[in-house]
């Protein structure tokens, strides 16, 4: 009796630990069960078993691993994937769960995010259309190798869709989290090397759209220097408004890993990180978690703060961004 309970007391545990401070753990249980508040209570103390099929369902809603919550071993740490079928359904859907997490942590308390970011991190492409637009046809043309996509060119003018507004939503919930993200020259050029590669590959519509997508990048780095001189986030072409602080950049000159990312709040953290480009695995084991955190925080300090601050090394940096886009124009002058 007491092994089946102690399980049941862990994911209850798990659960907890996925839900914001602010909601109520029973309300949430309740609802989703079907069952009246002291149902709940009685789950949750252990005073009665969870049926298989709330068992099942609990684990499949929050996004559980089985493993986790029978696996005895302390030192291994157990990753859910956040992978997808190569198809834009299926891509819509991976982004409708990264924009669930972002809405929870924005509405959490003590939110934060850490970002080593070897790529842009995603949301940072959702603030220029036509940015959105290029990225997204990578995924599904390259990544995912669409049938649809096979013969289809790049165009700025490809009418807004789902992807689109869910990158929007995520934007808007994005700008209000405060984050602390780790840059080099890479992060940025990994982007310029893309549109490179697809102008020589014969990939654009025209001529016309390669230039419209080099103007928009410019105005894109630029807004990027905006935030970073400010210090706060706010989305490209309103007036800047945001929490002072609330957006701290470091230059790492030397080394940066792969996409990391890690998630705070007063009451779990989640660490994810990234394989095969833009799959994602996360797990909320704390030890692993703290490591990370960690890390992150000793790369920080063997990094410069060009937020706010270091003017002279966030000019610099930037202006070599935007001379690689000067630079990327000339392929076709």
């Amino acid at each position: 009796m007491n092994a089946p309970m102690t399980v049941q007391s862990h994911l209850f545990e798990l659960i907890k630990n996925k839900i914001p401070h602010e909601l109520s753990f029973v309300h949430e249980i309740s609802e989703l069960l079907n069952i009246s508040y002291d149902s709940a209570y009685r789950r949750i103390r252990g005073e009665k078993e969870l049926t298989l099929d709330e068992f099942r369902y609990l684990v499949i809603h929050y996004g559980l691993s089985a493993d986790t919550l029978f696996s005895s071993t302390q030192a291994n740490v157990l990753f859910a994937p956040r992978s997808f079928q190569k198809n834009k359904d299926s891509f819509l859907e991976w982004l409708q769960q990264l924009l669930t997490e972002i809405r929870l942590l924005a509405s959490a308390e003590g939110k934060q995010v850490i970002y080593s970011a070897k790529d842009i991190p995603i949301f940072h492409y959702f603030q220029v259309r036509e940015i959105a637009l290029f990225k997204e046809f990578i995924w599904l043309k390259t990544l995912f190798k669409l049938p649809e996509y096979s013969d289809k060119l790049f165009s700025v003018t490809d009418s807004s869709d789902e992807i689109y507004q869910v990158g929007q939503q995520m934007l808007h919930y994005s700008v209000r989290i405060p984050t602390l993200e780790i840059w080099n020259d890479e992060t940025i050029t990994n982007l310029l090397q893309q549109v490179k590669f697809y102008w020589e590959s014969g990939y654009f519509a025209g001529e016309e759209d390669f230039w419209i997508l080099c103007d928009k990048m410019e105005e894109w780095i630029k807004h990027l220097r905006k935030q970073a001189e400010l210090g706060f986030k706010f989305i490209y072409g309103t007036e800047p408004e945001g929490q002072e602080d609330s957006f701290k950049l470091f230059y790492n000159d030397f080394i940066l890993g792969d996409n990391t990312v890690l998630m705070l709040s007063r009451d779990r953290k989640t660490a994810f990180l990234t394989y095969n480009f833009i799959y994602l695995l996360s797990t909320n084991k704390p030890e692993f978690c703290q490591e990370i955190e960690d890390f992150m925080h000793t790369l920080m300090q063997k990094s410069v703060l060009i937020s706010t601050v270091s003017a002279k090394e966030r000019n610099s940096f930037f202006n070599r961004m935007l001379e690689r886009v000067y630079k990327l124009k000339t392929i076709v002058e």
